[in-house]
Order: C-alpha cells, then sequence, then structure tokens
C-alpha cells in the first residue's frame, strides 16, 4: 500500500498578509488529501492537510504555523 496526495483546492488570498515579507495578497492556500493505494489506484482517503505559500518569499507554512489572519 503506497499513501499519496492529492491536491483538493488552491486559493490565492487577497487579504492575508505573509508573516515572514509582510506583502500583501501574495499568499496561496491549498488543501491536499491523503489516499491509500494499491496497484496506483486510489482505495481510501486517510486525511486533509493544508499549507500555505507566499509568492513573494517562497516561504511556507503548514496548517500549525499560519496565524488566525491566514
Amino acid at each position: 500500500m503506497v499513501l499519496e496526495q492529492h491536491i483538493l483546492k488552491s486559493v490565492l488570498s487577497k487579504q492575508a498578509v505573509c508573516p515572514n515579507c509582510n506583502e500583501k495578497g501574495s499568499i496561496i492556500i491549498s488543501v491536499f488529501r491523503k489516499h491509500a493505494h494499491i496497484f496506483w489506484i486510489p482505495m481510501f482517503p486517510i486525511g486533509k492537510r493544508g499549507i500555505s505559500q507566499c509568492q513573494n518569499c517562497k516561504n511556507v507554512l503548514s496548517t500549525k504555523e499560519m496565524p488566525n489572519s491566514i
């Protein structure tokens, strides 16, 4: 069995400010779903994961690291 992530949705946040470079409107928020695969066939979802990435400084934050404003 193999675990793989598939992107569910990505959104550009126009109001969020990057905590690293203070650039407004440059953060992309993405949600991924983990699936268990058997012979390259996705069988069932395992869980979800979210990240944010600033398009200006390329700083990546996990869900736990994101400030409430994001």
